[in-house]
């Protein structure tokens, strides 16, 4: 049985602040990020400390990006303020996090913040705008090309400009948790990387789409009477096999034996995968090739040695990035 006494250490706070923070709704996650603040500071009679995200951590059992979460939500209620300060042990700055005792200047989040999980403004589950924006991106990351359904793992969807009510499908991404915990540093440098991945994939979706209308326009491929020819049994013939479909895969299986020096077990997401390059983004089969060459020679490539992974929409804009910038 649990026996805590005074003489054991406390901490000294003020009645009034005490009630103002019972006054004041705060969700348990950023509850437990400022209470660990007040026992790091107060606890130990400092008006202010460095407190690291691994700190955090072990003193609330939370992960790492909702503890970001939190604190962000902390510093807009203005029930923190953070600052930056020189570290004598290492070259970068520190964090270092304050309670504000100024309660008159804190601001209340409203109520439907805290049901932002579980609805989206009363209309749409946040959790099916979530699977659409999953299969948007494949359930990859856009940041690093990530593969969620290679670790059978669902990806985090995350808020670009880290507001929590801004539902917009051009404001939500799918990334991997180490991308997400990135995304949450507040940093406007990664936001804009963030918001320029996104835009960079609807650019190829839009072009994907215009070619879908133009090919709605034109006269169906698929067999008809007059086209079907007949044996003598009066079965259709087959139709003959895709030569640049098998190409680029006996391309990339002896080009990856030749550098692993085993096998490449060919699955049908990498199929479609390729299916996709030439039907829809309209990849020529050099260009794929060169994609698939390029992607061997990363030192990422062992992460994720698949041609689903090479020909994702992020990899194929870094590569034709580079080719870009190799041409100027």
């Amino acid at each position: 049985m649990a026996n805590p006494q005074l003489q054991n250490g406390y901490i000294k706070i003020a009645n009034k602040l005490f009630e103002a923070l019972c006054h004041i709704r705060i969700n348990g996650e950023a509850r437990q990020v400022l209470d660990t603040i007040i026992r790091k500071t107060y606890g130990f009679n400092k008006k202010e400390d460095r407190i690291s995200l691994s700190q955090f951590c072990l003193s609330t059992g939370l992960r790492r990006p909702t503890i970001c979460r939190a604190i962000n939500k902390l510093e807009k209620m203005n029930l923190i303020i953070i600052t930056q300060k020189d570290n004598d042990k290492e070259d970068r700055k520190a964090t270092v996090f304050r309670f504000n005792k100024d309660f008159d200047t804190w601001e209340a989040l409203p109520k439907k913040i805290t049901n932002i999980g579980r609805f989206l403004e009363g209309r749409k589950s946040i959790d099916d705008l979530k699977k659409i924006i999953r299969k948007r991106d494949n359930n990859c990351c856009i940041v690093c090309g990530y593969d969620g359904n290679l670790a059978k793992e669902t990806l985090p969807v995350h808020h670009i400009d880290l507001n929590e009510l801004n539902n917009k499908e051009d404001n939500l991404i799918t990334v991997c948790r180490s991308c997400h915990g990135k995304g949450h540093t507040n940093n406007e440098e990664i936001k804009i990387k963030y918001k320029n991945l996104i835009t960079q994939k609807d650019n190829i979706t839009q072009k994907d789409n215009i070619t879908q209308k133009d090919n709605a326009s034109l006269p169906k491929k698929g067999h008809t009477k007059d086209t079907i020819t007949k044996d003598n049994s009066g079965v259709a013939a087959p139709e003959p096999p895709n030569s640049q479909f098998q190409e680029i895969v006996d391309f990339y299986c002896n080009a990856y034996k030749e550098q692993t020096g085993v096998s490449y077990v060919f699955g049908g997401s990498d199929g479609k995968a390729i299916k996709n390059a030439l039907n829809q983004i309209k990849i020529t089969p050099q260009e794929i090739k060169s994609i698939l060459r390029w992607y061997l020679q990363r030192p990422d490539f062992s992460k994720f040695p698949t041609i689903k992974s090479a020909l994702s929409y992020h990899f194929i804009n870094v590569y034709r990035a580079q080719e870009e910038n190799s041409d100027d």
